[in-house]
């Protein structure tokens, strides 16, 4: 359809040809050897022929490039409408994924930054500790285990998540890598923290023989799952907000 751009362009190119074609066919021309009479139009048309033939071609050239402009407007309207087509297919394409994603990252996110929190004091630990609490080692592991074994045991629930699990595979290289450390690092501790809390429960328990016996030579790769676990959780959580921002716009 016609714009009225288009359509005034139009009149304005027949009335001009119309006001030099029809004067020069028709009209009377002046005496050669005179050079006087004639048609006053046709004469004047005569007379600037040149200039009129270079009007022309600028209008000429003005209606071409009209024309490519808006050859070019159109070909612009096409493709932004091409390109939101297409962010819409490539939106609906990755729905699911994202909505993953997002059952993924909440509340998990939040879960794991609460028992982050709770464990803001576990560095001073040992701080904390009196002399007369016996072995610096059982009595290390004694408090962990008293003030954090809730924590290591629902940090591991967490992590084995159905919801969580099923977007495991949409992380980054470096995110899967510190869940990988993290979870390793929790079996362990957790694993650690309830052996040593089913033995203190225990009627056969002797601290004395106990630490001879077992922690001697446990206790060095119990302290590291712990304090690794600890410091994993904390890198895992600044990789895992990342994708909050994502997740959360669906």
């Amino acid at each position: 359809m016609r714009t009225n751009r288009t359509k005034i362009g139009w009149a304005i190119a027949v009335a001009i040809a119309a006001g030099i074609v029809i004067p020069v066919l028709w009209g009377e021309p002046r005496s050669v050897s005179g050079q006087d009479g004639g048609d006053y139009w046709r004469n004047t048309i005569y007379d600037f022929q040149t200039l009129i033939t270079g009007l022309a071609a600028v209008l000429a050239a003005a209606f071409t490039v009209g024309k490519m402009q808006q050859t070019i407007d159109v070909m612009e309207r096409t493709d932004r409408e091409s390109d939101r087509r297409h962010r819409e297919l490539v939106g609906l394409t990755r729905r699911p994924d994202r909505l993953r994603l997002q059952r993924a990252v909440f509340p998990q996110l939040q879960d794991l930054q609460e028992i982050s929190s709770r464990f803001v004091d576990f560095e001073n630990i040992r701080e904390t500790m009196r002399p007369d609490q016996g072995s610096p080692d059982l009595s290390w592991l004694r408090q962990v285990t008293e003030r954090h074994r809730v924590d290591f045991e629902e940090l591991d629930k967490i992590l084995h998540r159905r919801q969580f699990l099923d977007g495991v595979n949409l992380f980054d290289g470096m995110t899967t890598r510190y869940l990988d450390e993290l979870e390793a690092a929790c079996k362990a501790a957790v694993g650690a923290i309830q052996d040593h809390q089913s033995y203190l429960l225990s009627d056969d328990y002797d601290e004395d023989m106990y630490y001879i016996a077992r922690m001697d030579d446990e206790f060095p790769y119990v302290e590291s799952a712990i304090i690794r676990t600890v410091r994993f959780l904390r890198d895992f959580i600044v990789y895992l907000g990342q994708y909050a921002e994502e997740a959360a716009d669906l």
